[in-house]
């Protein structure tokens, strides 16, 4: 009764108020307790540019430049998709008295209300409290802390969030394609957003072939521009590739294709290691398959895009990167929560996961900041 009457409270608000809530509640929330722990711990540097982070802020002030070695892992500037860095620059260009760290940290929360915003447009036929419990959900999962980093993650999330919003309605592929074009500018698993998008875009246009290729060519712009800097950068356009197996030589002890899968394998069913942060990841990576199988019944665009976003990679990026790889599965999320929320046991469970994911981000976070955990 109690949640019928909130529900029939929250519905009387402007539809974006909920989701802006809780974006700006739960970061907010991931911001001041990082802050607290970092002055607890003596951080020293800004606290929430760390690992990945220093790459960024590095091309964010100073771009691509060639000159830039790899570090001791192998990892270099062409490992880091050019959307966020690029993005925190052009806005530092215009607020050059506010700190970086500030520009990206407010970048992120903005890109993660509207990605909210734009998932409850996504299901605005559910009830408030159903929607607010998706919110929650993606705002809570293990590693989602790093919306409030400084990392791109929070881009990625709104790239997704659009082109599921568009394949689900057939009138707005452009809105799909853009972004499709977010995602792919923004890290290696946009590549799986662009292919969807793409393939959708061929089978519903293809009587029209200018519209076709044009938002084709939308939908893989950002792709197209990490490929050119690249380029640009190392003399290849796929230097990011060898930039990700250098640090997976470097992070698991071994390279090339399969190197993730074989260490995966027997990280979780021989040597599991429970205190390391990266294998919470691994260890829901049959979970989050299975999500998306659900989701099959729900978009099947969809949930095979987000089903290859989670095995692939498995074969050719490292361990580490589980975690984070898994925040951006709208699909899985969405989908299988679509078919499987009129039963009760479904929410009885999400809600545990929230109060667990909660828990599990500010572990997570406390270690992100003393250097124990790349997110």
């Amino acid at each position: 009764m109690l949640t019928v009457a909130t529900s029939r409270r929250v519905e009387r608000l402007p539809w974006w108020a909920q989701p802006v809530a809780i974006g700006c509640g739960v970061l907010g929330l991931y911001l001041v307790v990082g802050a607290t722990l970092a002055a607890h711990a003596g951080v020293a540097h800004a606290p929430f540019i760390s690992w990945d982070g220093l790459w960024y802020a590095r091309i964010a002030q100073h771009g691509y430049a060639p000159g830039y070695a790899p570090d001791q892992g192998g990892q270099g500037p062409a490992a880091f998709f050019p959307l966020f860095p690029g993005s925190v620059a052009f806005l530092h260009g215009l607020l050059p008295t506010v700190p970086l760290q500030t520009v990206g940290l407010g970048l992120n929360l903005v890109a993660v209300v509207v990605a909210l915003s734009v998932v409850d447009r996504c299901v605005r036929d559910w009830p408030a409290w159903q929607r607010a419990g998706l919110c929650l959900l993606l705002l809570t999962l293990p590693g989602a802390f790093v919306y409030a980093a400084f990392y791109s993650e929070a881009l990625f999330l709104l790239g997704a969030a659009l082109a599921v919003y568009g394949l689900r309605q057939p009138h707005r592929l452009g809105v799909a394609c853009t972004g499709a074009a977010i995602a792919g500018a923004d890290r290696p698993t946009g590549v799986f957003v662009v292919l969807a998008v793409v393939a959708v875009v061929v089978v519903r246009e293809h009587d029209r072939p200018r519209r076709c290729a044009g938002l084709a060519a939308l939908a893989g712009s950002g792709l197209a521009a990490v490929l050119a800097v690249d380029w640009a950068l190392a003399g290849s356009p796929f230097a990011f590739l060898g930039t990700e197996h250098a640090w997976a030589r470097f992070t698991l002890g071994q390279g090339g294709p399969g190197n993730a899968l074989r260490t995966y394998v027997g990280a979780v069913f021989v040597n599991p290691h429970p205190a390391q942060p990266a294998m919470w990841g691994a260890l829901v990576v049959p979970l989050v398959a299975g999500l998306a199988v659900v989701a099959w019944r729900w978009d099947r665009v969809l949930a095979t895009a987000a089903l290859g976003a989670v095995l692939l990679p498995l074969y050719v990026e490292e361990l580490p990167s589980i975690p984070r790889l898994l925040l951006g599965l709208l699909p899985a999320y969405i989908g299988a929560l679509a078919v499987l929320r009129s039963r009760r046991p479904t929410w009885v469970i999400v809600g545990a996961v929230i109060t667990g994911g909660l828990a599990l981000n500010l572990l997570f976070l406390h270690r992100f900041l003393t250097g124990q955990f790349a997110g």
